[in-house]
């Protein structure tokens, strides 16, 4: 039994005569020539990362992160999950909504790259909801990426943190994040190492930064700033902003700098665009940040 598929492709129609579940076969192309096919690939059973044998619908190979992935076979596809998910290179892209959730996931815009022959291996943060790139770094750029539950008097919070390399990568994650998203991020910048970025998905605060920052003391190391965004709801930024209007350090954040010496405490205001400097006897300077 052999199937005939038809395939439109850049405006190109080709037709596949295929066995009953193989894609290997004979090719038969009606009106121009066209090697690409299904998942924008040659029929040369290279299917990404990985040699696909097409006859018996296996993996040749085993996946290249499966030492990361150990609750998954070493030969399935797409974390098991080839319906939802795509992975043309075998690497991890990152994914972030407005909520704040940030995580790995294959991204659509790979396998575009994928059929044009532009596969790099890099980082890459993509919005969910419309699959759009907002920011590229060099593979191994985030780090660690961690969801923990932390233990507050008034609950539990989620906490979602990653390690950044390079000081100015983590600058301009930041403020992707703080602008894109509807909830308070924070930066801790170390005096020597990785830079940390976190949020507890909360629009109003960060709590857990100034947990982890103490931590970071008792373990010798050095913060040279923290950093944290401020930026009102669609509702405030409509003309009900209220009280809200005053968005810069709040008395709280005053107290946890007046608490905390030699530590730089900066506030990114996105409804005015501007960052403030403060301490605990108020703001000291402030710049824009566009």
């Amino acid at each position: 039994m052999r199937r005939q598929i038809v395939i439109m492709l850049l405006g190109l129609m080709t037709t596949l005569s295929l066995p009953a579940f193989a894609i290997a076969g004979s090719r038969e192309n009606d009106h121009a020539t066209q090697p690409y096919k299904y998942i924008g690939k040659e029929l040369d059973r290279t299917h990404g990362a990985r040699h696909y044998d097409p006859v018996t619908g296996r993996w040749n190979v085993m996946d290249a992160l499966a030492e990361k992935y150990y609750p998954w076979s070493p030969y399935v596809s797409c974390g098991d999950d080839p319906v939802n998910a795509v992975d043309p290179d075998g690497k991890e892209d990152y994914r972030v909504n407005k909520q704040g959730q940030f995580y790995k996931q294959k991204s659509m815009w790979e396998q575009i790259k994928s059929f044009f022959g532009c596969n790099t291996k890099k980082d890459r943060v993509f919005m969910e909801d419309t699959d759009e790139l907002l920011a590229v770094f060099e593979e191994g750029t985030i780090m660690e990426l961690e969801n923990q539950d932390i233990e507050f008097q008034n609950g539990t919070i989620t906490q979602t943190s990653m390690h950044i390399k390079n000081r100015h990568n983590s600058e301009k994650l930041f403020r992707i994040l703080g602008e894109r998203t509807e909830v308070e991020w924070a930066q801790i910048e170390m005096a020597q190492g990785d830079n940390i970025i976190l949020t507890d998905k909360d629009k109003r605060e960060v709590s857990s930064s100034l947990l982890l920052i103490d931590a970071i003391g008792r373990k010798g190391g050095k913060v040279a700033a923290l950093k944290h965004t401020h930026k009102p709801t669609l509702e405030e930024r409509n003309g009900n902003m209220g009280d809200f209007i005053d968005i810069g350090p709040s008395p709280a954040d005053l107290q946890h700098a007046s608490n905390r010496h030699g530590t730089i405490f900066v506030v990114y205001i996105y409804y005015t665009n501007t960052k403030q400097y403060y301490n605990g006897k108020g703001i000291y300077k402030q710049v824009r940040f566009r």
